[in-house]
């Protein structure tokens, strides 16, 4: 069974990203879909995971305004 992980973006370690680490050990050979990822700021375990990230993140600062983008997220 083929199976996609969607999180609305990976910036730092908080309740639901502690619940994605359940579903990504769950589901080892699952990819990982995110518009914006700060993997210095993330476990091991997610860091590790095989992520694609939204081509959102390529807009120079997004990483210091992705909420206000929202309307864009695909």
């Amino acid at each position: 069974m083929r199976v996609a992980i969607v999180h609305d973006w990976l910036v730092g370690m908080r309740g639901g990203e502690r619940c994605l680490e359940l579903l990504c050990e769950r589901f080892p050979d699952a990819h990982l879909y995110t518009a914006f990822y700060r993997s210095d700021r993330l476990s091991p375990r997610l860091r590790d995971h095989r992520t694609f990230v939204s081509c959102l993140q390529d807009i120079p600062g997004s990483l210091s305004y992705y909420r206000h983008l929202l309307p864009l997220y695909p």
